[in-house]
């Protein structure tokens, strides 16, 4: 039984992409690891920061957006390699950089989202207007003094 020619130029372009998929495995257990360090050097340095991310972070975990994007986007990144870019003999290239565009696109919306839906929370339950209607003096932060002076019903 022969095989297709086309099966054979799949598995073959298959074999080229998946060759340092080891490298890559390694080198996102080491970013892991990296991240936890950092993380825990952060917490005790800064813990009132990290008492906010964390908040934040699990606050977005529930939301259904975050876990839609990462489903399409690992879908998407899994698909790139068979897609045909025809670029003359480039296809790795272009998957890679394919591949880190949608992680940076799906990440500035997830975090366009996220500090819309902080924003709009905080300004739900009143806890930002206590500190944007005091007249202080904001060293070069004209975002909050602009929205502080254009908060509904602020007389």
């Amino acid at each position: 039984m022969a095989i297709p020619f086309a099966s054979l130029l799949a598995v073959s372009k298959f074999q080229i992409w998946a060759a340092p998929l080891w490298v890559v495995g390694l080198a996102a257990i080491g970013a892991m690891i990296a991240m936890v360090l950092i993380y825990l050097a952060a917490r005790t340095v800064f813990p009132r920061a990290s008492a906010i991310a964390m908040a934040t972070t699990q606050e977005q975990l529930t939301q259904p957006l975050f876990w839609l994007l990462v489903f399409i986007g690992t879908a998407l990144l899994a698909i790139f390699p068979y897609l045909p870019y025809f670029t003359l003999g480039d296809d790795l290239k272009i998957v890679k950089d394919s591949g880190l565009t949608l992680i940076k696109v799906a990440g500035a919306f997830l975090a366009l989202w996220t500090a819309s839906t902080s924003i709009s929370s905080e300004l739900e339950g009143k806890t930002a207007l206590m500190i944007l209607s005091k007249h202080r003096r904001f060293e070069g932060d004209g975002a909050v003094v602009s929205v502080g002076n254009r908060i509904p019903g602020d007389g």
